[in-house]
C-alpha cells in the first residue's frame, strides 16, 4: 500500500472486562488479532470452537461469524486488519505464539500520531508487523470446544470454576444427559476424553495465575488441586517445564498484565479507543442467535 493511500487503516481497541461476557453471533469485514495479558477467551466459529489464555494471539479472517467469552476479568487489544492487508495471514482461525516484538509493533501502531497516519514509516511498521505474524507458529496447546449446547454449558462452567469438584456424574446431571452421552459427546467434538480436557482447562487457567505473579501453591489450590505435588506434575507433562520455572521465564515476556510493557495498556495510556482512524471496525449483519 502506499503512503499517500486512501484505502482504511489498521486500527486497534481496547479489551477491558471486569466480568463474564459473551458477545453475539457477529463478523467483521476487516480481519482481527486479539491478544490477553490477563484473562481467558473462548471464541466459536462455524469451524469449531477454541480457548486462549493470556499471553497468545488469536487470529479470525475478514467475514468469519464468531462470537466470543470471557471468564472474569479480560484485559488485552484486538487489531483489525483491512482484507488487502491480510493476504499473507492465515485464511482459517487460529490461535498463534506470541512474541515480544508482536506486542511492541501493536503499541506503537496504537500510538501512532493521526497526522502521520498516511506516512510511508507508518506502513512499513503494519507489514514488520505482518511479516512478525507469518513467522509465528500456530500454538501447539489448544482446547478445543465442543458443539452441543449441553457440552459447551458444562465446558464453560468447567473453564469458569476450574477448581470445582464436580464429578462426570454431577456434571450429566446438571447438564441433563447421561454420563455416557457426556463422555461419548466430548471425545467425539474435541477429541479429548472428558478427564484430559477438564485437565487440560484447569492448566490453561492456571497460566493466568503463574503469568500474574501468584505463588505455586495458590495457583494449584485455584486450579482444583489441592495437593501442590500433584499438580507441578500435571504441569510438567503438558509444558515440559515446572510452574516456577515457567512463572521466571514469563518475566519480560509478553505474558502475565505488568501494565508497563503491555499494548493494551499503551492503548489506555493515550486514552484512545482507536489506534488508527477514527471508524470502529465495520460488523456484517448476522443472526440473532444461533445454536
Amino acid at each position: 500500500m502506499s503512503a499517500d493511500s486512501g484505502e482504511p487503516h489498521v486500527q486497534t481497541i481496547r479489551i477491558y472486562r471486569e466480568l463474564p461476557a459473551e458477545t453475539a453471533w457477529h463478523c467483521h469485514r476487516e480481519a482481527q488479532l486479539y491478544s490477553l495479558s490477563c484473562g481467558i477467551m473462548t471464541v466459536e466459529t462455524k469451524r469449531g470452537s477454541m480457548a486462549m489464555p493470556a499471553g497468545r494471539v488469536g487470529w479470525i479472517p475478514a467475514l468469519q461469524e464468531h462470537r466470543a467469552r470471557t471468564f472474569g476479568t479480560a484485559i488485552g487489544w484486538s487489531t483489525y486488519f483491512p482484507p488487502d492487508l491480510a493476504t499473507r495471514l492465515p485464511s482459517e482461525p487460529c490461535v498463534l505464539q506470541n512474541s515480544e516484538l508482536v506486542e511492541a509493533l501493536v503499541r506503537r501502531i496504537a500510538t501512532w500520531p493521526q497526522e502521520r497516519l498516511r506516512s510511508e514509516p507508518y506502513h512499513r511498521i503494519v507489514q514488520v508487523l505482518i511479516d512478525e505474524l507469518q513467522s509465528r507458529p500456530e500454538e501447539s496447546l489448544q482446547l478445543p470446544m465442543p458443539q452441543d449446547r449441553r457440552l459447551v454449558a458444562v465446558a464453560w462452567r468447567l473453564l469458569a470454576e476450574p477448581a470445582s469438584r464436580h464429578s462426570l456424574p454431577d456434571w450429566a446431571r446438571w447438564a441433563g444427559i447421561s454420563p455416557r452421552s457426556l463422555v461419548r459427546g466430548f471425545k467425539s467434538q474435541t477429541g479429548l476424553t472428558f478427564g484430559r480436557w477438564r485437565a487440560l482447562a484447569r492448566m490453561l487457567r492456571a497460566l493466568e495465575g503463574l503469568e500474574a505473579g501468584a505463588s505455586v501453591g495458590a495457583v494449584a489450590l485455584r486450579s482444583g488441586y489441592e495437593n501442590t505435588s500433584a499438580f507441578i506434575s500435571t504441569f510438567r507433562s503438558y509444558f515440559g517445564t515446572t510452574p516456577a520455572a515457567y512463572s521466571r521465564q514469563s518475566v519480560g515476556s509478553p505474558r502475565g498484565s505488568r501494565p508497563d510493557g503491555s499494548a493494551s495498556a499503551a492503548i489506555t495510556g493515550h486514552n484512545r479507543s482507536l489506534g488508527v482512524g477514527t471508524r470502529r471496525p465495520q460488523c456484517c449483519q448476522t443472526q440473532s442467535s444461533r445454536r
